[in-house]
């Protein structure tokens, strides 16, 4: 599987409501569109099953679980800019602590 073809496999949250998380603070956008990995702390875990109990995230009433491909292109384009922007401050922050010790 080529990267492409991973980037469309990918699960992205699409969020159906404009709301403050109580949880984590995290201000969400109605029609956003973000990685699973890179969105609301609290709901990666229920996404993911590390929390069974279902009223941890407030929120989650309020996202889609939806695949990239499903996606409009401009949506596809929003979650390929923040991966590659998440990317590039993850490089960024390993460099200047390899060179800071």
């Amino acid at each position: 599987m080529d990267e492409v073809e991973a980037f469309l496999e990918r699960r992205v949250f699409k969020w159906k409501a404009t709301k403050m998380c109580t949880v984590c603070k995290k201000e969400i956008v109605r029609g956003l569109v973000e990685p699973v990995e890179y969105s609301c702390p609290t709901l990666w875990r229920l996404y993911h099953g590390y929390v069974m109990l279902k009223r941890n995230c407030p929120n989650q009433t309020h996202v889609s679980v939806v695949k990239v491909s499903d996606l409009r292109s401009e949506e596809r384009h929003q979650v390929w800019k923040m991966i590659l922007q998440h990317k590039k401050q993850h490089k960024q922050s390993n460099q200047s602590d390899s060179s800071g010790g």
